[in-house]
């Protein structure tokens, strides 16, 4: 009996890994793009100051 809770418990986890893995590779990826529209924004304010003062 204990033996097959045992495996039952170990399946649960592989079948939580994936999700938790995929979830936080999607964050990840959020916030790096995040982080790359924020960096372009900057970069444009700064040519449009350099225009302006120009």
């Amino acid at each position: 009996g204990f033996a097959s809770s045992e495996s039952v418990t170990s399946e649960d986890n592989d079948g939580f890994k994936p999700t938790q893995v995929h979830l936080n590779s999607n964050t990840k990826e959020m916030k790096s793009q995040h982080l790359w529209n924020v960096r372009i924004m900057i970069h444009v304010i700064k040519i449009e100051i350099l225009m302006w003062n120009q």
